[in-house]
């Protein structure tokens, strides 16, 4: 994380996980978060930077392992049909 205590802001990659999808494998991406500090413990403003493409690729590889597994929904199974179709 970076501290910019001129600024009162907090920058840091957030690593948001996904489930096991059925064998164990760890599936997940990052995001970088701006949090601006308010001041008497609040924050004032968050923004969260993604890379779409990352997290689509995440979700794609995290899903057929899952269906793989039998663990994927039918929804999850409509989803990585787009996916694989992008």
């Amino acid at each position: 994380a970076v501290l910019d205590p001129e600024q009162r802001r907090v920058v840091c990659e957030i690593n948001n996980p996904m489930r096991d999808p059925g064998d164990g494998s760890v599936h997940g991406a990052t995001n970088i978060t701006i949090l601006d500090y308010a001041g008497d413990d609040l924050w004032a403003r968050e923004e969260d930077v993604y890379n779409p493409q990352k997290f689509a690729e995440m979700t794609r590889d995290w899903s057929r392992v899952a269906r793989d597994c039998g663990t994927l929904s039918d929804e999850g199974a409509r989803l990585l049909a787009y996916l694989e179709r992008a």
